[in-house]
């Protein structure tokens, strides 16, 4: 392999590094929108199907913490005499 030069180095250093912050942000700041789609409508009714709407959003959520135990969490759990015995935050998601 040819010896390169410090400038050489330094020229392949650069560019590598630009490169690699380029590459960040094509990934990270991109668009959500989405260009291309066809739009739909409702028909409006009198009054809304219902008074509250809730979402539950997964974001940032861990499948290894559904898993793992804990303490019991539930209110007025100290009265019990086995609170501080670990269980598993959601029992139903174990088949054993």
């Amino acid at each position: 392999m040819a010896r390169m030069g410090r400038l050489g180095f330094l020229a392949v250093a650069v560019a590598f590094h630009l490169i690699y912050a380029y590459s960040i942000f094509d990934i990270y700041f991109v668009s959500p929108i989405v260009s291309g789609m066809r739009e739909y409508s409702v028909a409006h009714q009198q009054e809304a199907p219902a008074k509250r709407l809730v979402l539950f959003v997964g974001d940032g959520l861990r499948a290894d913490k559904a898993f793992q135990y804990f303490p019991n969490p539930s209110p007025g759990a100290e009265q019990e005499a086995d609170w501080q015995e670990p269980r598993p935050l959601a029992p139903f998601l174990r088949s054993r």
